[in-house]
């Protein structure tokens, strides 16, 4: 994480704002900056290699997820004020490398057999 937030003080900075005023336990505005300003350090810096564990380091605890072969795909809830509505945010990882973030309504998506996370345990044993 260290290595990301001295790179990017806006992804720090975003982070703190989000730990200190919402937290995993009730994500909303604050946590989707974060994802934002995260992809937007992969895109402007393309060469960098952002790990999987470096992503999941700012984003937290995903709700739920697929592993298919070399590729990752973790879900995040969260409430948007603005639509007063539940959305979510999809982290892609291939090969352990964060590649692609995508942004929806949660009403869209049915992941009913996607696997759901509770523990760091149930997310870094479907990890390579």
């Amino acid at each position: 994480m260290s290595r990301l937030a001295a790179l990017s003080p806006e992804l720090d900075d975003s982070w703190k704002a989000y730990i200190a005023k919402e937290g995993d336990g009730h994500r909303s505005d604050l946590f989707n900056q974060v994802s934002v300003v995260l992809e937007g350090v992969r895109q402007r810096n393309p060469a960098m290699i952002i790990t999987e564990r470096e992503a999941l380091s700012f984003l937290g605890l995903p709700d739920c997820g697929l592993v298919v072969g070399n590729d990752s795909f973790y879900i995040y809830y969260y409430w948007r004020t603005d639509t007063k509505s539940r959305w979510e945010v999809m982290i892609s990882i291939h090969d352990g490398r964060f590649v692609n973030t995508g942004w929806n309504d949660a009403s869209v998506n049915d992941l009913s057999k996607w696997k759901q996370y509770r523990t760091w345990s149930d997310v870094l044993g479907s990890t390579k």
